[in-house]
């Protein structure tokens, strides 16, 4: 996990979570990421 302070927004923040590379998770997110891409050709 990653925390990031959004400079324009103060008190708020981004943060980005990874999943364990070879993980059904990261299987998951891959297969996510193939949909959301292919959708957007669409």
């Amino acid at each position: 996990m990653q925390t990031f302070d959004v400079r324009s927004a103060p008190g708020q923040e981004l943060v980005v979570y990874h999943a364990e590379p070879s993980s059904p998770s990261s299987e998951a997110l891959a297969l996510l990421g193939s949909l959301a891409a292919t959708s957007r050709r669409a």
